[in-house]
């Protein structure tokens, strides 16, 4: 099989353009919401006879069979941006729409909340969203590229031609979609925003107020009423008075469908009398007032209990609230908490997007704001303080599953009761972690703003082996650099060189090894004075560091350093991590079998303390030293203990890595097919994870060995493939050296022109890159080149510059 410049042999201890574990997987990105399960599509013909159960949509079905409708003549990308103001109904529109669109589009369907309009954040940056989808399509966060530019085009390639839908809701402005657009016309884009966006081929939708007529259909159903002669004129008072938006109409029908002894007629009575008074959502702006008094009058038919719980809603600074934030910010128990949030929801005050989850529409949160802000602010002050400390004991009991080293200070303990989820393993540790991380990354911000400095160390440090194992790296970066800030601040010497240790994690993933080092060069001198174990950890950390940038002899001593501290601290989990490291020292320094020696201690200590994914590292690193030996069977044997694991508890890409090594040794020992299965599961596990080199290593190495099988049309598809991911990685010393062997490939199908254009572009990419190791091959591949029938000016063309190449 290939060997190429930028991964020499098959172990991923050193590949340098391969991840080494699982840390990169991201399961759920923030503020976006993946739907897992819709009802099939549905013809646009008996879409109507639908709706006539989705009270939600009275009067919008012409606007929906346009958004679900196929043009079997589109040959570009579907896009439909609808645009109105505020309660108007586009959010629930895009959305059913993309229920009744879920199966046309197999490859996923991805919401995301851009922001443009939400009282507590600010508007989503499309650098940051592009992060996140590429997390979530499992990019590992060091191979996300800087610019705004380069992370469009990856997540261009990475949808090509992939069925996906993606809604863009709540945006600014043409600059925040445009990055966000997929190329392939097999995909459809939703787009809602208050402005009218100028998107070039986009399909305009303006969405309007409600028609009168179905206004006060609308109010009706939700109502559950019905109404002739005068009662349907005082509906459409009350209809009219909500300006005909469907929020208004829905938050008060609501009301009504509550209070079965109210007669409609008394109940319009008593809404015209509060229309008259001022408008409490002052900041909104004059078409929008007609909320405010909707929002009063169900506001005011709360009881006290739930007018109090909607108020402090409007304290929380995340997007999402559940029953047991809820019950920290109130004071109040689990059980009240699921009882007042049910309440609320009854009355279309807040929405339950997913079960128990639960969200306020923006002016409704500007409105729960407003009344909040006129309580004491002692209360104000006492229910945050509940919310963050939730929030921090809760991450804590998290982080005991996630964490890999022991952390030199301890969070502030806190004395507040309170509910808090039981998260008995690491599953439910990730679960908890994956869906509530906008609401920590939240609560770290309003801490940081209230001066609230331990509550932004404590719950920083909770979240940092999650933010590591999940990425994205830059804002893991952040929230540490804010963190060592404010234990500065503070005077907690400790906590800031935790943070500090966390940052120079962050920045030496992201390939900022310079900052990295001054980053764990001030956190040494920090622990020096207080902490042996945090010590040691800045030391081993700083050889990892050194490893990287290969200065060698200096991570040797760290490492050595930091290994004598874990001995003496005994802290067996920092030993072996360290003996970890060392080993794969050894091994990018080619001491295979020393290498062996140290995993092979390492291996003890991890089994003794029972972490599993450190005995899956060792078994793929010790089944890779094996390989280099030449001893294929034992090879074989390590690789199969580290499948073992990775299938059992999860370890999803370095169950894939292995796949990739084990298809060497098939190889190796004559057993070509079975090289060819373990690959194909190679690539269809990194495509799933949406690691792309994976997927693109995978795919030369099958294209390369179906080439040695003779199946070269199959050869030039895997190969071309390989090509393309590489392209958008940048990878371009790998992709160089596949276009050359596609080149080859394509020569010996007798395709002389697609032959030609190979070479021609591998021959661009070697003198651009400056490579010059592949020359002999390139005089090779020339002289078969100048014995095809090509022509003499071409071949002479082409030979000339091969010899300017080369010389």
């Amino acid at each position: 099989m290939n060997t190429r410049p930028e991964e020499s042999g098959p172990s991923s201890l050193h590949m340098e353009g391969r991840a080494q574990d699982d840390s990169h997987i991201y399961m759920a990105a923030r503020d976006m919401h993946y739907y897992a399960s819709s009802p099939p599509a549905t013809p646009p013909a008996v879409i109507r006879t639908l709706l006539a159960d989705v009270p939600e949509f009275v009067g919008r079905s012409a606007e929906l069979v346009q958004l679900i409708q196929d043009d079997d003549r589109a040959r570009v990308l579907s896009v439909y941006a609808v645009d109105g103001m505020a309660g108007v109904g586009k959010t629930a529109l895009v959305t059913k729409a993309g229920h009744l669109l879920a199966d046309r589009f197999p490859d996923g369907q991805v919401f995301v909340q851009l922001r443009a309009h939400s009282p507590t954040q600010q508007p989503a940056d499309p650098s940051e969203i592009l992060a996140d989808l590429l997390a979530h399509r499992g990019i590992p966060p060091q191979f996300v590229p800087a610019t705004l530019d380069a992370r469009a085009a990856m997540w261009r390639d990475q949808l090509a031609e992939k069925k996906i839908l993606l809604i863009l809701d709540d945006a600014v402005s043409r600059s925040q979609i445009e990055p966000l657009l997929p190329s392939s016309k097999d995909a459809r884009v939703l787009i809602t925003s208050r402005r009218l966006l100028a998107l070039p081929g986009a399909k305009l939708l303006p969405l309007g107020v409600l028609p009168a007529k179905e206004a006060v259909q609308l109010f009706l159903r939700v109502s559950r009423r019905s109404a002739s002669g005068a009662k349907v004129d005082a509906v459409g008072s009350v209809v009219a008075h909500c300006g005909y938006l469907p929020l208004a109409i829905t938050v008060l029908a609501a009301r009504l469908a509550h209070r079965p002894a109210y007669g409609i007629s008394q109940f319009a009575a008593e809404f015209a009398e509060l229309a008259e008074v001022h408008d409490r959502l002052g900041e909104l702006e004059a078409d929008e007032s007609s909320l405010a008094t909707a929002f009063a009058l169900s506001y005011r038919d709360l009881n006290a209990d739930e007018k109090r719980l909607f108020r402090r809603c409007g304290l929380h600074p995340g997007s999402e609230i559940d029953a047991y934030s809820a019950a920290a910010l109130d004071d109040i128990s689990l059980l009240w908490a699921r009882r007042r949030l049910s309440a609320l929801r009854s009355r279309c005050l807040i929405d339950e997007p997913a079960a128990g989850r639960y969200r306020m529409h923006d002016l409704v949160r500007e409105y729960a704001c407003g009344l909040v802000a006129q309580d004491s602010v002692e209360e104000c002050k006492s229910a945050t303080s509940r919310l963050l400390n939730y929030y921090c004991r809760t991450a804590e009991s998290a982080n005991l599953h996630l964490i890999h080293r022991s952390r030199a200070s301890a969070a502030t303990p806190s004395t507040q009761a309170g509910a808090t989820p039981t998260l008995p393993t690491r599953d439910d540790a990730l679960a908890w972690m994956r869906t509530e991380r906008p609401n920590l990354i939240a609560c770290i911000s309003r801490a940081s703003m209230l001066g609230r400095h331990a509550v932004v160390v404590d719950l920083a440090g909770a979240i940092a082996a999650f933010l590591q194992q999940e990425g994205p790296w830059p804002e893991a970066a952040a929230v540490h650099h804010d963190a060592a800030a404010a234990a500065r601040h503070s005077g907690d010497a400790l906590g800031e060189a935790d943070a500090l240790f966390d940052l120079a994690t962050a920045q030496r993933l992201t390939g900022n090894h310079p900052a990295a080092i001054n980053s764990l060069e001030q956190a040494l001198t920090l622990y020096r004075a207080e902490s042996p174990v945090g010590e040691a950890g800045a030391l081993s950390e700083l050889g990892v560091v050194r490893r990287l940038t290969r200065d060698h002899e200096e991570a040797q001593q760290l490492l050595e350093e930091a290994l004598a501290i874990y001995r003496a601290c005994k802290d067996r989990q920092g030993e072996a991590d360290t003996l970890h490291e060392l080993g794969r020292l050894r091994f990018q320094t080619g001491q295979h079998r020393a290498m062996v020696d140290l995993l092979t201690e390492a291996l003890k200590i991890y089994r003794s303390v029972g972490d599993r994914r450190g005995q899956a590292r060792v078994f793929h690193g010790l089944g890779a030293a094996e390989y280099q030996a030449g001893d294929y069977t034992a090879a074989s044997a390590l690789y199969g203990n580290a499948l073992k694991l990775s299938r059992a508890f999860g370890f999803r890409l370095i169950e894939a890595n292995t796949y990739f090594d084990l298809s060497h040794v098939e190889y190796r020992t004559g057993a070509s097919s079975e090289a060819i299965d373990l690959l194909e599961r190679a690539v269809d596990l990194y495509r799933a994870l949406g690691f792309t080199l994976g997927e693109a290593n995978a795919l030369y190495d099958l294209g390369t060995l179906h080439s040695l099988s003779d199946e070269d049309v199959r050869a030039v598809k895997l190969l071309e493939r390989a090509v393309q991911l590489y392209s958008a990685l940048g990878s371009r010393i790998v992709e160089c050296n596949c276009i050359y062997d596609l080149g080859r490939v394509r020569s010996r199908l007798g395709d002389r022109s697609g032959a030609i254009a190979a070479l021609e572009s591998a021959l661009t990419h070697h003198q651009e890159i400056g490579d010059s190791k592949w020359h002999g091959e390139v005089r090779s591949a020339m002289g078969s080149l100048l014995a095809l029938p090509v022509g003499p000016q071409e071949a002479r063309a082409l030979y000339e510059r091969v010899m300017q190449t080369v010389e």
